[in-house]
């Protein structure tokens, strides 16, 4: 009975199981179309009204960041025409990147094809390298070791540790940036091996796309692996600037527990800290091997458990050590400190902390190109003549505390030194590689002053390499591929490029075959070295270029003559130049065959024997001031020497996505790659899906991507149960934009005028982006309407930063305890939170009560309690405002001027405040007088991130803000809890990292007291600007009252004057009347 009944359970259970994963087939059957579908709400397409704005708002949303994204002032065409009744046609067109062909069908029809921004799939292939900056250490790692540990087979996840040298459009300089998205996916498109000048080479997508200059107006931009041809100018890096240093190391960080184990290694460190560690243990007793029962303290640790006895414990405490591996196993992260092994009962104490010495850092070039290891020693081999390297590895050996022994070798002519101690040994394995084809650079030498890092490269090619005699050519060869390419990276870190060539050698390790790698720097550049020096003359460095090279590069013919001309004429670009400048300019009275050379070319034009520069002049002094931004880039312009199709192999590709500049260095040697960037995306494609369904009309879109690409157009519908989109028609068309896209969706709604209008929203977004220039033609007008633009500079784009420690709750700061790398309560402070100092890190330390050196994942609950007061009692600097983006005062003010005619403006930027961890930055504007009425309420715009909020004003905390601010204290009417009456509008605009909505429509913003306060205190200051001119106008008023009863007077004072003592009645009106003007204010408000 009892079997049976197990069985009947068990049978129930499976049921159960089968019952619950058909249910999950069938969620998984519903499309994301056909949620959309039943729920279009959610989006804002609810009703006719609303879906009409809201189709527009994500389509010019997504057109102003498509335009910000590649650094262009933004030039919108919107069009609202009617087509029946009851529907309406929208009509979107920017002059922002475009979109790939292939890309098009998915982006507009494809519901949630990524995210807001679609990610395009290009990517590179596994093997290929980067270098990246992790928790402040550089070091170059492929591709695809970076992204498999986090993707197992293909998709996207966030990164926020990691950053990558990307170049600045504004200056085109490097510097290194966060990467947001690590990418995985399997390929899709052939792959191209792409081989420039200096052996530089990368393996992408044929989608993927590298930087080159556009020959016909010499700007940067993006090319298509598929679209490169040999000859073809790709970018690089010619230097990569580290802004931070570290010249010492923590010898901790690079032992393994599982090696340590087996090794006589003790670190002697601080009794206090051994005992605070002891003291978090928990104590047990317990028998072993059957003997007596004996104390023991247990560790535990990632579902690891040591028991240590108490007689240990008291040897640790008695002599101030622990074996490392314990530490280790504790990850017990400190800086006091010496590691002690011995060798053959002698004792060797290595410090924790090394300092990165310049004895240091050419031993261990030294050791790259020459070392050997063991298990126990480290060995060098020299020839007899190289005594100076001798003695120098002898003394460092000896500031290092090891033993070593020199051994002469007169039969082979060579010198053989050892250096003794495990420690050493394995470290030097670890760092570096063992055996000639796995050599390796240390990453923390990426890390090191340039003077050091230099030191590093020197003796390295001391070693391994030769100044070649009589030739500026300095080289090195390797058998390590990797070896070659870290050292071309570190070259770049200091300024120099160096080229790569490959040679294969017949009687190489082992006597077989063998492929060198020879890594070659040239010219003056050599002189960068702090060893080798050139050995003939030199005029420059050798990637270097001048105005006549790089025109000779991209295919412009400038002589050396005519450049000479055009730069002496870059004082009379607007002036008329006489023969007698002539004279001056070129210091000589012979000019006749200059004017002759300069007329017969058209550079000059004649009129009543004076002259002056000619159109084309003019168009090549432009070219060559945008030729010379290039030349003081960090750019240096390769030509493709060779271009290879691979279609077999590699499963997966990979890419990062970099917001800031949307690219990277990857590639052997270094080669600038664009990565995946966005473009429109859920939005668009959910308006597109509403005009299908409510008209059964495809969504039609054309796109250009470059000035000589073509135009492609296409109609599409979505597919509603596959989610895949549908081409009605394709076609190849002329469009006399450079690039852009056009997209028309005809849809069932409603148009109207006034508030929450299309008309309102674009007016609202002209305010907010001054930059821009918006034209609207509406179905009710027959000519368009024009938004134009009244500053012509793109807004500053924001950068990421951790949280501030004023805005964590309790609950996040025991997470984040919990999931902090950091091995130390200061490194976790300091390190995982913006704006705190160890200064800082150590007032919030003692005001809990905690020690600075305690491991975050072990601070209990109520310490992490005391730690939360702490940090709120503790004065902390204010976040910093670059990882926001406001408008700023003057540009709201100007945004307000445009479209709002008052006679007083003022605006104010606030500090950054934070909530929740989160950074965010209030702004308010206040418009008054004018034509604008005062028997209504003020009308409140409100913006989030420049983007206007049209709904539920009742539920946003801007609204309540404004409502709780005392107005009448600054001049205007207010009834209690009203919004305040007269003749103005107020403008706030939040922007912050993230913005906390009501709802998912976003629509409103919540009400956080954080929030409430900056917006009252914005408002406050604006109202407190605006209390001194109402106060100001009404005194004028008050004193032209004065004025006018005093004048009303004037004639009867005069008479009764006169009847008393004859006067000059008119002289003395003029006088009274001189008098009211002076002690009043007049009709010029003075």
């Amino acid at each position: 009975m009892v079997k049976n009944l197990v069985q009947t359970k068990l049978s129930d259970v499976k049921k159960g199981k089968v019952k619950a994963e058909e249910l999950a087939t069938k969620q998984k059957e519903i499309s994301i179309s056909e949620f959309f579908t039943k729920n279009r709400h959610l989006l804002g397409f609810d009703n006719p009204r609303k879906a009409l704005i809201t189709s527009v708002k994500e389509a010019v949303d997504n057109s102003l960041d498509a335009c910000e994204e590649i650094g262009v002032l933004p030039e919108l065409y919107v069009e609202i025409k009617q087509t029946t009744e009851t529907r309406y046609a929208m009509i979107i067109e920017d002059n922002g990147p475009g979109i790939v062909k292939e890309q098009i069908p998915k982006i507009f029809t494809k519901l949630l094809y990524g995210s807001k921004f679609f990610k395009l799939s290009q990517s590179l292939t596994g093997d290929e390298p980067l270098i990246i900056k992790k928790n402040g250490k550089i070091k170059i790692i492929n591709i695809g070791d970076l992204i498999d540990p986090h993707i197992e087979k293909e998709g996207e996840i966030g990164c926020g540790n990691i950053e990558v040298p990307c170049f600045n459009w504004k200056d085109y300089k490097y510097s290194f940036k966060p990467i947001s998205n690590l990418i995985k996916h399997k390929r899709r498109n052939e792959i191209y091996e792409v081989k420039t000048r200096y052996n530089k080479s990368v393996k992408v997508t044929g989608c993927h796309s590298l930087f080159t200059i556009n020959k016909d107006n010499l700007n940067v931009e993006q090319i298509e692996a598929r679209k490169l041809k040999k000859g073809d100018i790709v970018l690089a890096p010619k230097k990569i600037e580290i802004n931070e240093e570290k010249n010492e190391i923590n010898i901790l960080n690079y032992i393994e527990e599982k090696h340590a184990k087996k090794q006589f290694w003790y670190l002697y460190t601080n009794k206090e800290l051994i005992k605070n560690i002891f003291n978090d243990s928990k104590i047990i007793h317990y028998k072993k091997n059957g003997d007596k029962s004996r104390k023991y303290y247990r560790f535990e640790k990632n579902n690891r458990r040591v028991d240590v006895l108490d007689d240990s414990y008291k040897q640790y405490i008695k002599k101030g050590f622990l074996p490392v591996w314990f530490v280790k196993f504790l990850n017990l992260n400190t800086e006091e400190g010496t590691i002690r092994t011995y060798y053959h009962g002698k004792k060797y104490d290595f410090p924790i902390i090394l300092p990165l010495t310049s004895s240091f850092m050419k031993y261990l070039g030294l050791f790259i190109a020459e070392g050997h290891t063991d298990n126990r020693q480290i060995g060098f081999t020299f020839s007899r003549d190289e005594r100076d390297l001798v003695k120098l590895v002898c003394n460092t050996g000896y500031s290092l505390g090891v033993n070593y022994t020199i051994e002469e070798r007169p039969e082979k002519n060579s010198v053989r030194v050892k250096f003794f101690g495990g420690i050493l040994s394995y470290l030097f394995r670890k760092w570096c590689g063992r055996g000639a084809k796995n050599k390796k650079i240390p990453n923390f030498v990426f890390t090191a002053s340039k003077e050091l890092r230099q030191d590093c490269l020197d003796y390295l090619y001391v070693g391994d390499g030769h100044n070649t005699p009589n030739r500026n050519q300095l080289m090195l060869s390797t058998t390590s591929k990797e070896l070659a390419n870290q050292s071309i990276y570190l070259w770049l870190l200091n300024g120099v490029v160096a080229s790569h060539t490959t040679k294969l050698t017949k009687n190489g390790l082992g006597k077989r075959p063998c492929l060198s790698h020879v890594i070659t720097v040239c010219g003056d550049c050599i002189n960068k070295s702090n060893y080798y020096s050139t050995n003939i003359n030199t005029k420059r460095r050798w990637f270097d270029l001048d105005l006549r090279l790089i025109n000779k590069l991209l295919g412009r013919k400038r002589t050396k003559e005519v450049l000479n001309y055009m730069k002496k004429f870059e004082d009379y670009t607007d002036k008329e130049i006489s023969k007698q400048d002539f004279v001056n300019m070129f210091n000589t009275s012979k000019v006749g065959y200059k004017l002759s050379f300069l007329l017969a070319n058209e550079y000059l034009i004649e009129t009543n024997g004076r002259y002056c520069l000619s159109e084309k002049t003019k168009e090549i002094q432009l070219e060559l001031k945008k030729l010379q931004i290039l030349l003081d880039s960090d750019f240096m312009f390769l030509p493709i020497k060779k271009i290879k199709r691979i279609d077999e192999g590699f499963e997966y590709v990979y890419d990062i996505s970099v917001p800031e500049g949307e690219n990277f260095v990857g590639g052997f040697g270094g080669i600038s790659c664009h990565n995946s960037r966005g473009q429109q995306g859920i939005g668009i494609s959910a308006a597109g899906l509403y005009g299908q369904l409510t008209t059964g009309k495809p969504v039609k879109i054309l796109s250009k991507i470059g000035k000589k690409a073509r135009g492609h157009y296409y109609e599409l519908l979505l597919n509603t149960k596959t989610n895949e989109p549908e081409i009605i028609k394709e076609s190849i068309e002329e469009w006399d934009k450079d690039h852009g896209t056009r997209i028309e969706i005809e849809m069932e709604g409603k148009y109207h005028k006034g508030k929450l209008s299309v008309d309102e929203y674009l007016q609202l977004t002209a305010i907010s982006n001054p930059h821009a220039t918006i034209t609207y033609k509406s179905p009710i007008q027959d000519k368009p309407i024009e938004f134009p633009r009244v500053i012509n500079e793109s807004p500053k784009q924001a950068k990421e930063i951790k949280p501030h420690p004023y805005g964590i709750e309790l609950g996040i700061l025991i997470k984040m305890l919990k999931d902090t790398p950091q091995k130390t309560l200061q490194g976790f402070l300091k390190n995982d939170f913006c704006r705190v100092s160890s200064k800082v890190s150590k007032e919030i330390s003692d005001k809990a009560g905690l020690y600075e050196k305690a491991r975050p994942s072990r601070i209990a609950r109520q310490e992490a309690d005391n730690l939360f007061q702490a940090i709120q009692k503790t004065r902390i600097m204010a976040p910093p405002t670059d990882c926001i983006s406001p408008i700023g005062e003057e540009q709201m003010i100007k945004g307000m001027k445009k479209e709002i005619d008052a006679e007083f403006y003022a605006a104010v930027t606030k500090r950054p405040a934070v909530y929740r961890g989160n950074p965010f930055v209030i702004e308010a504007a206040v418009a008054y007088g004018g034509t604008l009425r005062g028997d209504e309420l003020v009308k409140v715009i409100r913006f989030a991130n420049r983007v206007p909020l049209q709904h539920q004003a009742g539920a946003c905390a801007i609204t309540k803000s404004t409502i709780q601010t005392a107005w009448r204290n600054y001049g205007l009417s207010q009834s209690r809890g009203a919004l305040p009456s007269g003749p103005a509008v107020i403008m706030i605009h939040m922007a912050s990292v993230w913005v906390p909505f009501t709802s998912e429509s976003k629509e409103a913003i919540a009400s956080y007291p954080e929030i409430i306060k900056e917006i009252k205190s914005a408002l406050q200051e604006c109202g407190r600007k605006l209390a001194s001119h109402v106060r100001k106008i009404k005194k004028v008023e008050h004193e032209k009252k004065r004025k006018k009863i005093f004048e009303m007077y004037i004639k009867e004072v005069v008479e009764s004057i006169n009847k008393i003592e004859k006067v000059d009645k008119t002289k003395l009106i003029e006088k009274l009347k001189k008098i009211a003007q002076e002690r009043t204010v007049g009709e010029n408000g003075k």
